[in-house]
């Protein structure tokens, strides 16, 4: 009798499309066009002036300086600036400001708009409704509606009607007020972007050379200062990009596949003279020396990581002055933001000895 043999099944071939994302490359660019973009962001932004290290009298004096015509372009477009640093990640040549501006001059009006409608959705919204984004482009008023009601969902009540614009622009008149307004501003920019590109140039190489061999994670958070970032669905690509106007925030925009965060240049490559403490030393005590900051960093230690709003309640302060707290103690290397659905904050694992260290380090005459 012959052996029975089993069936021979055939081979099963698995694509599993449920896995999540494991990684994406992680880059570094400067440009004195990002820095364009940022200066612009804070400029249309008078109430963050304070929080600005370029102090607010900077940006007084810049505004007083403004053109008519810029005034009218950025009065009348609803942008936020910073949400163009995807388009400029994709011109070929991004090393002066005019060729940049030529780059985005030439795209069609679509492009652009796209650009800015999308800035104004949150990742689920562009990913779950990709043809209504694509008929909002191609001037379908239903389409840009229902998407007009994703995006004011998201925003604060006083950006309404910025955000209801943004939907209701024409294409054209959209890119070519942009166009308009950036090369006025490059213009009244000029000697401040000259005398920042190179310390930009300079940050970006450091910061290469901090993240290497490190997961994208913790490239993020060491390339952005304390930025904790869990790699979205669709995003392939994350960009840092240093920036000095808007110091010390970090600006955050989603372009295609690429997170960009604008990081705030370090305060070691603004400073010079061999006896000067380290940026890092005097951004630690700055923040130290703030009494709502020191009980912010007590409840971490001790409570574990909060919400922004748990931290506000803690203080008894405003969520918008618990946020400039965390972005001082963040900023200090003191705290860590983790950039999921809560938002948590979390004190910097062996902070104090870090702290220690660094003092001792420069009280001794060490090397920084």
């Amino acid at each position: 009798m012959a052996p029975q043999t089993s069936p021979v099944r055939p081979l099963v071939k698995v694509l599993d499309l449920t896995a999540p994302q494991r990684a994406a490359r992680i880059e570094f660019d400067a440009s004195p066009a990002y820095e364009l973009i940022a200066a612009l962001q804070a400029l249309t932004n008078p109430d963050g002036w304070p929080t600005y290290d370029q102090g607010a009298a900077w940006f007084d004096e810049r505004r007083s300086a403004m053109s008519g015509a810029l005034r009218r372009e950025i009065d009348r477009l609803p942008m936020e600036w910073g949400h163009l640093a995807g388009l400029i990640a994709e011109a070929p040549e991004r090393d002066d400001v005019a060729t940049v501006i030529d780059h985005l001059a030439a795209l069609p009006p679509e492009t652009v708009y796209r650009s800015v409608i999308e800035s104004r959705l949150n990742g689920v919204a562009r990913r779950e409704h990709p043809d209504l984004v694509d008929a909002a482009v191609a001037g379908d008023r239903a389409a840009r509606a229902r998407l007009l009601e994703f995006a004011v969902e998201d925003c604060e009540e006083q950006s309404t009607d910025v955000v209801r614009a943004a939907f209701e622009f024409d294409a054209s008149d959209l890119r070519d007020g942009i166009i308009a307004a950036l090369g006025e501003a490059a213009t009244l920019l000029a000697d401040h972007l000259a005398s920042v590109t190179p310390v930009l140039r300079r940050d970006a190489e450091l910061r290469r050379e901090r993240v290497r061999g490190l997961s994208t994670e913790d490239a993020v958070e060491a390339g952005t200062d304390g930025v904790r970032y869990a790699l979205e669905p669709g995003v392939r690509r994350v960009l840092l990009v240093p920036q000095v106007a808007m110091r010390p925030w970090v600006l955050i925009s989603e372009h295609n596949d690429t997170k960009v965060f604008m990081v705030a240049v370090s305060e070691e490559r603004l400073s010079a003279g061999l006896d000067r403490p380290p940026g890092r030393l005097v951004q630690v005590f700055k923040a130290l020396a703030e009494e709502q900051r020191l009980r912010i960093l007590r409840r971490l230690a001790s409570g574990g990581p909060a919400s922004l709003q748990e931290i506000a309640d803690h203080i008894g302060v405003a969520k918008s002055t618990a946020h400039h707290h965390m972005v001082q103690l963040r900023v200090a290397g003191l705290t860590v933001v983790d950039l999921g659905a809560d938002r948590d904050f979390r004190i910097r694992d062996g902070v104090a000895a870090d702290v220690q260290q660094l003092l001792d380090t420069y009280l001794r005459g060490g090397a920084r």
